[in-house]
């Protein structure tokens, strides 16, 4: 997230300075992330959430042929697709509840029967009792999109300080005037907090900053052909 609002500002000619506490930039849950683009992501109905979502997702595929144009890496960006399966009644509920939602907010999804899952996946059982197909959906690796973002923020003129952690926010008339780091303290007009799951490192501050972290898990498979394409 800091460098991708890095790449933003700097485009825009802004003097940007991101200060990163471990030794390589985007190494913990930004390099830990499944790297699904999906318009709807999280979103459990329409609503400005949803909006926010599909108007990111809109600018992504843009986003990642400058990123490696300018910064010479693949990022790995395809549009695949995602096939979501309900094997029980209950699940089988939610994806038509979803189904719903989706395409009344304009979504692009899809109902599939068993016959028409096998030949989308062969791989799938037939424990399948129905699917949601949402050709949207895309995947990106997220371990090269730090590496992409810290080249070109380099190049646009900014500067990355790794391996000097923000010990505290530097206020002044209830306004964030700067940072202490590691290394002492720098003063900006500006301070964006993107430490995520960290973002409340600061105990002292006059306010509050909600942090809620969310855990997820995946689990990964090595196999001599792919199983399945979605």
């Amino acid at each position: 997230m800091g460098l991708a609002v890095a790449d933003e500002l700097t485009r825009r000619g802004m003097e940007i300075e991101v200060f990163e506490r471990n030794p390589s930039v985007a190494s913990e849950a930004s390099a830990a992330a499944a790297g699904i683009l999906d318009p709807c992501g999280e979103a459990e109905g329409s609503g400005p959430f949803l909006e926010l979502l599909k108007a990111g997702y809109a600018l992504f595929a843009d986003t990642v042929r400058r990123l490696e144009t300018a910064s010479g890496l693949d990022l790995g960006y395809r549009v695949c697709g995602m096939l979501a399966l309900a094997r029980t009644d209950e699940e089988s509920e939610n994806l038509e509840r979803e189904f719903s939602w989706q395409s009344k907010a304009g979504v692009a999804v899809e109902r599939l029967d068993p016959p028409a899952i096998r030949k989308a996946e062969p791989a799938v059982d037939g424990a399948a009792r129905c699917g949601l197909w949402r050709p949207q959906v895309a995947q990106i690796d997220v371990t090269r999109m730090g590496p992409a973002y810290e080249r070109v923020v380099e190049l646009q003129g900014g500067i990355i300080h790794r391996g000097r952690p923000v010990r505290r926010f530097l206020v002044e008339e209830n306004r964030v005037i700067g940072v202490e780091t590691s290394k002492g303290k720098v003063h900006a007009y500006w301070v964006i907090n993107t430490a995520g799951a960290w973002g409340g490192l600061d105990p002292f501050l006059p306010w509050e900053i909600p942090c809620l972290p969310v855990r997820g898990q995946i689990l990964q498979f090595v196999t001599q052909q792919p199983l399945v394409e979605r």
